[in-house]
């Protein structure tokens, strides 16, 4: 059976230990730590009648100890085991640029899997947000792995050696502990992979009600290694992916092995954390290949052992708390921010090292918490109160702030002086609306009726011509009126002898009105339907020769037809049997007129 390994005490060396392991703690000598790939409760029941022990019900798995004379006999498999991988690094990631903005990752929760935590250590004791033993009883830490870590994490450097002092790259961070290795610095895989549910879920076992310990996992442990670009087939880096896809950070050490890149930290949804020394220069033994993504300080980092102690350790699991660190920084800037948006910060922020961009020696460099910072950190607002928005213009009205942003105020309505030759307008120059002249000869109406084609000049509604008026009849006297806003056209008096037949006149009092004739009579009843007699019928009826519609019967009757349709006063007419007979006549004046009433010419 593998272990998975610590990746760090001084310059650690990746241990992989093949074949399956014998358990170190719990029901003593003979038993072996497997795994089974099933949660059916038969299954389970089964291997308790043959001796063996649950140690963790996965939600896809169930660890077990099982008696190890039966473990070839069983349906099981190893339970990897991997181990350990084992401060000028804040300033060298520009951390302590963030303190001074204000950032130190209040707030903000990252849950360490590892070997424990010293929870008496004074640099931590307030830092603590809680933990639990997997497999184990608690969470103290009897290694110093574990508490090494954190201290880089979340250390509040009240306290040193002539050495220097600790203080965590997020010293106001919380940590949240997951005990899954022993004190020889091993760790089951199924206990990692409990403790990584148990993140995920919560105590409750359900995810997202909000008991969830933390949102960023840090995982400085490791085991195996691949020069590929990930290896989700392994089981670890799968739960690994599974806990990102449900909104969790995860950063885990590259490992202490040139030319691979160790699991879990190779799972293509884990930050995958390489290490530099002070110079940035990549230390010989970090993990190297496609599955890389950054780097961090992790030679010689000045840090918390058990004890109320200290010491300098190196490793991949030195660097990889920097990356779970600025995590923290990040949300504490914006708690909303998702596991791709802060990839893409620290990624792209990064301090590139190595050939340019991404690299297999690199990744994308090494960590910058300042840059990472700013690049997620909202801009400085621009104004407090509206008072930081004046920007000295009249004319713009009074500037406001609202959240943050100076907003234009309302322009200066000059609408008032605006009319037919003149735009109202803001004059800047004298802190007032003035009236601006339209163009000289912009047609205007100076209110006139009888005066017409005025144009404007110099702002002003002038010129025209008198408007004429006529009819173009010479019996009428054409004249404009201003008071009735309109032309007239008067007819002399009726009755006297000047050829003029006026309106009001007749035959009856005016002896220049012709007598009016009968051009239709009403006893003819139906007109013959065709389109010159319905023309011809307006004539008489409307005095306007041409018709617009005409409505008939449908049947046979005896119709009268004009003789002569032309448009003259020739009335006569004459009748003929004839399908469809029209009884009314739409003239152009739109008047319906029927056809069997008496109609006289002239009107």
């Amino acid at each position: 059976m593998k272990k998975i390994v610590l990746l760090g005490i001084t310059l650690a060396i990746l241990v992989v230990t093949a074949g399956i392991v014998m358990a170190s703690n719990g029901n003593g000598k003979g038993m072996a730590r497997v795994m089974a790939d099933t949660t059916s409760k038969i299954d389970k029941l089964t291997f308790k009648l043959r001796g063996c022990e649950i140690v963790h019900e996965l939600s896809d798995a169930t660890a077990l100890k099982c008696p190890a004379n039966i473990v070839s006999k069983l349906k099981v498999r190893e339970d990897p085991v991997l181990h350990v991988m084992d401060m000028g690094a804040n300033a060298q990631i520009n951390a302590d640029d963030v303190w001074a903005l204000g950032y130190t990752g209040n707030g903000v929760t990252v849950a360490v899997l590892d070997t424990g935590i010293d929870t008496d250590h004074p640099e931590l004791i307030s830092s603590i947000a809680g933990g639990k033993g997997f497999s184990y009883a608690g969470y103290e830490d009897d290694h110093g792995h574990g508490t090494h870590v954190s201290g880089i994490i979340t250390a509040d450097g009240v306290g040193g050696t002539p050495l220097g002092f600790a203080k965590g790259a997020a010293p106001d961070a919380m940590v949240w502990m997951a005990k899954v290795c022993d004190a020889s610095g091993s760790c089951y895989t199924t206990d990692i992979a409990a403790a990584i549910e148990y993140v995920v879920k919560g105590p409750d076992g359900i995810i997202g009600n909000g008991d969830e310990p933390a949102k960023i996992i840090s995982i400085s442990l490791g085991g195996g290694g691949t020069s590929r670009a990930n290896c989700d087939t392994d089981y670890l880096a799968q739960k690994v992916n599974w806990a990102v896809d449900n909104g969790v950070t995860v950063a885990a050490a590259a490992g202490n092995t040139s030319g691979t890149v160790s699991s879990p930290g190779c799972a293509s949804k884990a930050i995958a954390v390489g290490a530099v020394d002070k110079s940035d220069v990549r230390a010989s033994w970090s993990g190297t290949g496609l599955a890389l993504d950054i780097m961090a300080p992790g030679v010689s980092i000045y840090s918390t052992l058990p004890g109320n102690t200290y010491a300098s350790w190196s490793g991949t699991s030195m660097a990889t708390p920097h990356i779970s660190a600025t995590a923290a920084l990040l949300r504490q800037v914006n708690p909303a921010l998702t596991d791709a948006q802060i990839k893409d910060a620290l990624y792209k922020t990064a301090k590139d090292l190595g050939a340019t961009g991404w690299d297999k020696k690199y990744g994308w460099g090494r960590v910058d918490a300042l840059s990472a910072v700013n690049y997620v950190k909202p801009p400085e607002p621009e104004c407090t109160i509206d008072g930081d928005c004046n920007d000295g213009l009249y004319c713009n009205g009074a500037e406001t702030c609202v959240s943050g942003v100076c907003k234009p105020g309302t322009l200066v309505d000059c609408s008032a002086l605006s009319n037919q030759c003149n735009n109202g307008v803001c004059d800047e120059a004298t802190d007032s609306c003035v009236a601006q002249p339209k163009a000289d000869g912009t047609a205007c109406d100076d209110g006139l009726y009888c005066n017409t084609g005025e144009t404007c000049q110099v702002g002003v509604c002038t010129g025209g011509l008198a408007r004429v008026c006529d009819d173009a009849k010479t019996c009428t006297t054409d004249s404009c009126s201003e008071e009735k806003d309109m032309c007239e056209y008067l007819w002399p008096t009726c009755g006297i002898l000047d050829s003029c037949c006026g309106p009001e006149c007749s035959s009856a009092n005016d002896v220049d009105c012709p007598s009016a004739v009968l051009c239709w009579n009403g006893n003819n009843q139906y007109l013959y339907r065709n389109n010159g007699q319905a023309s011809k019928f307006c004539k008489c009826a409307s005095d306007t020769y041409g018709y617009k519609s005409y409505n008939y019967t449908l049947s046979r009757k005896t119709v009268f037809y004009y003789v002569d349709s032309k448009d003259n006063e020739n009335w006569g007419v004459s009748s003929r049997s004839s399908n469809l007979p029209v009884y009314q006549v739409t003239c152009t004046d739109n008047k319906a007129y029927p056809t069997n009433i008496d109609y006289t010419y002239p009107k």
